[in-house]
Parts: structure tokens; C-alpha cells; sequence
């Protein structure tokens, strides 16, 4: 039976990702030479998560000058609200709201934090009510 395929990125697919938002277009040599400054990981691997990532849809390949480039198909903030998305259904029965109440009350959040928290809750309420 094949693996579901898998909507949330793992850590050194993050790390990957990150390179290529940040870029826009790389090659598996400069990934790797990018992380290789602070992990220990072959060129193979960083090969094999970039098809990984190409197959889950987060990558776009394409041949470029006899070298495959990628590109991102996903937004840093698609990613982030999939990965979100997950921990609620997995952490707090889907609630998006236990998520984001947690976070508050576990994290030591600043006043600054709190207050842009709120400033921003305030702007979705408004949104809401205008809609």
C-alpha cells in the first residue's frame, strides 16, 4: 500500500525550502552547499528531499542548461498554515482556537507581543463584522 503523502514538511525539508524561498530558483549543488555550512549531509540527500518535495507538490523541477532548477509552488505562508493546520487536528482535536490559546499562555510572550497579538485580533474582528 503506498504512504499517504504527507502535507507538512519535515525539518530538513524546512531548512531546504527556506533556501529556496529565499533564492527562488536553486540547483541541488547550491542547496547543498548552502547547508552544508551547518549539517553534515551528502549531495544525495539533499537530491532525494528535493524530489521528495517535487512529488508533494511544494517544488517546481525544471531543466535548465543540462541542471535541474527549483522553484517554489508553495508560499512560505501556504506552508506555514498547512503545518499549523496539522498541529491543530493532531495537538487540539482541529481547534484553531485551543492552538492559539496555548501558544499564549505557554509562550513568554512581551507585552509588545501581546499587544500586536491583539491588534491583530482586532483587525480580523472588524473583517468579520464587515463581511
Amino acid at each position: 500500500m503506498a504512504r499517504k503523502k504527507s502535507l507538512t514538511l519535515t525539518d530538513l525539508e524546512t531548512d531546504i525550502m527556506n533556501i529556496v524561498w529565499q533564492q527562488r530558483e536553486v540547483t541541488v549543488r547550491y542547496v547543498y552547499e548552502t547547508l552544508r555550512e551547518t549539517k553534515n549531509l551528502a549531495y544525495t540527500t539533499v537530491l532525494t528531499v528535493l524530489g521528495t518535495l517535487t512529488k508533494k507538490g511544494v517544488v517546481h523541477r525544471e531543466m535548465k542548461n543540462r541542471t535541474y532548477m527549483y522553484r517554489p509552488k508553495m508560499s512560505h505562508d501556504e506552508a506555514v498554515s498547512r503545518n499549523l493546520q496539522y498541529l491543530a487536528g493532531k495537538f487540539f482535536g482541529g481547534s484553531a482556537h485551543s492552538l492559539a490559546a496555548h501558544i499564549v499562555e505557554s509562550e513568554k510572550l512581551s507585552r509588545q507581543e501581546l499587544e500586536e497579538l491583539h491588534k491583530v485580533i482586532k483587525e480580523k474582528l472588524k473583517e468579520e463584522s464587515e463581511t
